[in-house]
């Protein structure tokens, strides 16, 4: 049971409209913003997804959805400071997608399947770099896949020593460049502060 849930018993036991009113709708605008960050979560994923379906989040027994709200009650919360933050995606969560797809993108490479690099996840690591505002976290992203595409070319003609040097620099690389993304977080983050 919730703080919320718990007040609102409070209120309902002490008998007093004004908190019950109060406490009631504190615990729907907390439940509305958890489901609509939960919702934006799920639109940054799909925005970014490649072949991946995304499915939508359960709803747990009790739980309230957009139907259990009658259309004034949205339209109020829409006029609301909360409602007017969730079109951004959060800059945290952009940094983890492009984090995540640099590791997807180096790990193709090293498998050697340049074709599926060059057509699914340039862009949506392109997408994400760009609107963390660094355009050189790009460029050491593409350094860091062409030196996992070095490392299999390498590797698969037997050349051990070059392939364990491009395995190494692509490692320093992956480093360098989620660096840059964890900076360009904190500092988009900060402005925003």
């Amino acid at each position: 049971m919730t703080q919320g849930v718990q007040d609102l018993i409070k209120a309902i036991n002490s008998g007093d409209s004004t908190d019950i009113d109060s406490a009631f709708n504190a615990e729907m605008a907390n439940r509305i913003s958890t489901r609509l960050e939960d919702m934006r979560v799920s639109v940054a994923q799909s925005m970014f997804a490649t072949e991946q379906s995304v499915e939508e989040p359960q709803v747990e027994e009790g739980e309230l959805t957009l139907e259990d709200y009658s259309v004034e009650e949205i339209q109020e919360f829409m006029q609301t400071e909360d409602f007017e933050q969730l079109d951004e995606l959060s800059k945290k969560t952009i940094g983890n997608y492009a984090s995540g797809r640099l590791d997807d993108l180096t790990d193709k490479g090293i498998e050697g399947d340049h074709d599926e690099i060059k057509r699914k996840h340039i862009k949506g690591l392109a997408r994400a770099t760009k609107r963390l505002g660094d355009k050189s976290i790009m460029k050491s992203a593409k350094k860091a896949i062409r030196h996992s595409k070095d490392f299999a070319d390498n590797y698969s003609n037997m050349n051990d020593r070059a392939a364990y040097d491009d395995q190494d620099n692509m490692d320093d690389q992956k480093a360098k460049t989620h660096n840059k993304i964890e900076k360009a977080v904190d500092k988009s983050t900060k402005k925003s502060s």
